[in-house]
């Protein structure tokens, strides 16, 4: 097998496309490929793959998009590992450690000492192989059988400034947080398509004091409303925007959000009957060049990159 790993050409994209179609045994519709790969506003999706030049074949990819943390006090780039994948005839042959060492290897070129991955249990141990770390335990909360409230948080077609003030303020008492703008937030719950999000901020006299960001789905035979993102700068806030994805929820069977240690809002959800819904993952992480200090282990915490369903 003789292997050469470097990043994707564009003339090779589709056939990049029918390999990950195969991993992940789905289709990718062509706009949401194009969204995903191409339009992100921190930066392209930046896709390696693995050609065996015996027979032409791709054999593996793996990408890492952009992003922007708050970790530890310090503001600073990092990346998401997304769509690692391997084809079948390929595996259990070490590609997958080769294809991580390579492309974090190569993290420094572009000033991202930090790159997150959220695998499934089944890619675990390769990651690990390569030297990634469980940094924190992720859960899933649910509610069901949620009642309508009044409430007073708005519909919001497009964010604005005011997200972008609120998000700066807010980001600062967390030790880790994915930092975002309004670029970003238009990109990831507005322009992505087929797909519909509903959108409510909590305002007070033209100050954004809160967001949240729900998606209506159903799975496991079940109608399901997530809480995909949320932020609240009192009580008052969220209490008005779990109202209102309460109320988006009412008359479907289940409303949950993904949690994890240093949540600042697990007492709050817990008292409004959020409960553990026993579905659970992990958040790894890896260092990929200089003194980055270790994953803090005290203050509020908030990981959070848009539904997972595209990654």
């Amino acid at each position: 097998m003789n292997i050469e790993i470097r990043l994707v050409e564009q003339y090779e994209e589709g056939a990049l496309k029918a390999l990950l179609d195969e991993s992940f045994e789905r289709e990718w519709p062509q706009g949401e490929w194009e969204w995903l790969s191409h339009q992100c506003p921190l930066g392209e999706n930046l896709t390696y793959v693995a050609e065996d030049e015996e027979c032409g074949e791709l054999a593996a990819s793996y990408s890492l998009l952009p992003m922007l943390v708050r970790y530890d006090g310090e503001r600073l780039w990092a990346s998401l590992a997304n769509r690692a994948s391997v084809r079948e005839g390929w595996r259990r042959q070490g590609l997958f450690v080769r294809m991580g060492e390579h492309v974090l290897g190569l993290e420094e070129r572009y000033g991202r000492q930090l790159t997150l991955g959220v695998p499934n249990m089944k890619a675990l141990p390769g990651h690990m192989k390569v030297g990634w770390k469980i940094v924190d335990m992720l859960w899933l909360l649910e509610k069901r059988r949620c009642q309508a409230h009044p409430f007073h948080s708005a519909p919001v077609e497009k964010f604005g400034p005011e997200f972008d003030g609120f998000c700066a303020e807010n980001d600062e008492r967390f030790a880790f947080i994915v930092c975002k703008d309004s670029a970003w937030a238009n990109w990831r719950y507005v322009d992505r398509p087929g797909v519909e999000y509903r959108r409510y901020a909590c305002m007070n006299e033209g100050h954004m004091q809160g967001y949240v960001v729900l998606k209506d789905y159903d799975g496991d035979g079940l109608r399901k409303t997530h809480i995909i993102d949320m932020q609240a700068a009192n009580a008052d806030a969220l209490n008005d925007l779990l109202d209102a994805a309460e109320s988006q929820a009412a008359g479907r069977d289940v409303l949950n959000l993904w949690g994890m240690p240093g949540n600042p809002y697990e007492d709050a959800l817990r008292e409004r009957g959020f409960m553990d819904s026993g579905e659970k993952s992990v958040l790894i992480a890896h260092r990929n060049y200089g003194t980055l200090r270790e994953w803090p282990r005290s203050g509020a915490k908030w990981f959070c990159f848009g539904d997972a369903d595209v990654y």
